[in-house]
């Protein structure tokens, strides 16, 4: 089983949608993903799931490519 990749997004106040992180999701579930874009600070975050990340940094969860 391969990894899957997602994106954390957030709508800024003129309504568009920016990535704030990127991240993957181990066979056994566990969510690592790192903030972006890097000049802002790069934060490391190691969660249960994809989703509780995106609660954690109050953002929606976007799947990249095909997430199954």
């Amino acid at each position: 089983m391969l990894p899957k990749l997602f994106a954390l997004t957030r709508k800024t106040d003129n309504e568009a949608e920016s990535v704030v992180g990127y991240g993957m999701v181990l066979p056994d579930g566990s969510a690592h993903s790192v903030s972006w874009p890097a000049q802002a600070g790069t934060s490391v975050y190691s969660t249960n799931s994809a989703e509780e990340t995106a609660e954690l940094r109050q953002a929606d969860l976007l799947w990249l490519g095909d997430p199954t």
